[in-house]
């Protein structure tokens, strides 16, 4: 169990004097996190670079050209310009940024480019011969991860290296189902993928049309243990591993890595509002996080859900927190508190 207490603002000159470890109430640093849709990591084209293009990395993650998401989902098979592309030449790189550091169980691949392709005199050319034939995949915790080097320390390989062959997608106009559902069973914040042949397209470009990613079930982002490792905090998410006065439980909830505040009551609503980083979804309210109020500092009530004014996840694009809040209510002295029971 973890926490950090706020207090009407009448008292806080009481606190400083008798209650120096509790954190006194401050402003709230932003940091960005990502929504979830189910298992479904969601994503928009910000989340895409690539070494070159002639047509945009944005099309991988932004639905263009799909119908639904997950394994049912289809991608439109008659228009090139809802894939990427790349300018002409290989190797090339493409790189994925989830926007947060989630357990990632798998993707799925919608290969490109659509259309029809053809052999003739200099072998296959366009359609289903750009898509992607055999790349390595690499993955990251850091965001800074350089897509145009994957020899770099910050990368991992998965698997063996020139073993990855993804599938070609079905030489036809028709929409079409993922080509490919690679198991992935890492800790990632980026995916990085080392292309080196497509499928047979003699000018040498390489496509994708769509990938989905897909967190471990019921999870928000990397779990307390992974993050607290990452970031060299306390594996104790009671602590307070900078003395910032935030325990890194709550530090955990925000995603908040360096110094911290907690927020401030609003002296003219009195509401306070905590933001959700996305490392623990909405949904775990009362189970992993929880408000709670009290009277004296001693006896502790929790808040309902019902109660709280707002508890929702982050977003990716544009990308920004979830909030948690509530309003205090009754009469001085009035404390509250977010405690936080990461699994």
């Amino acid at each position: 169990m973890n926490h950090n207490i706020m207090k009407t603002p009448n008292l806080i000159q009481h606190l400083r004097n008798h209650l120096n470890p509790l954190a006194l109430a401050g402003a709230v640093l932003a940091s960005a996190g990502v929504a979830q849709a189910g298992d479904l990591i969601v994503l928009d084209g910000t989340a895409c670079t690539a070494k070159n293009e002639l047509r945009p990395p944005a099309n991988v993650t932004n639905g263009s050209g799909m119908t639904g998401t997950g394994p049912t989902a289809t991608h439109a098979g008659n228009d090139p310009d809802q894939c990427w592309l790349s300018h002409l030449g290989l190797p090339q790189w493409f790189r994925v940024d989830l926007g947060a550091t989630y357990s990632v169980e798998n993707m799925l691949v919608w290969n490109g480019e659509t259309g029809v392709g053809n052999i003739g005199d200099h072998g296959p050319n366009e359609g289903p011969y750009r898509g992607v034939k055999q790349a390595d995949i690499y993955y990251s915790t850091d965001p800074t991860a350089p897509g145009n080097n994957f020899s770099d320390a910050k990368w991992t390989l998965l698997g063996t290296a020139g073993a990855r062959e993804f599938a070609m997608r079905p030489n036809t106009t028709a929409s079409f189902t993922y080509t490919d559902n690679i198991t992935l069973g890492v800790e990632a914040r980026v995916i990085g993928f080392d292309i080196k042949t497509n499928w047979g397209d003699y000018n040498h470009v390489a496509s994708f049309a769509e990938l989905e990613f897909f967190k471990a079930s019921g999870g928000g982002g990397t779990t307390y243990a992974s993050w607290a490792s990452a970031n060299g905090i306390s594996a104790n998410p009671s602590d307070d591993s900078n003395n910032d006065g935030v325990t890194n439980g709550v530090a955990y909830f925000m995603n908040k890595t360096g110094l911290a505040t907690n927020p401030a009551i609003n002296g003219t609503t009195q509401q306070v509002t905590w933001p959700n980083g996305g490392n623990i979804p909405s949904g775990q309210y009362g189970t992993q996080f929880v408000v709670q109020i009290s009277s004296d500092l001693q006896t502790w009530t929790d808040v309902t859900a019902i109660q709280l004014d707002s508890n929702t996840d982050a977003v990716v694009s544009p990308p920004s927190d979830g909030s948690l809040s509530y309003t205090l209510t009754g009469a001085s002295p009035r404390f509250v508190r977010l405690k936080v029971t990461p699994n």
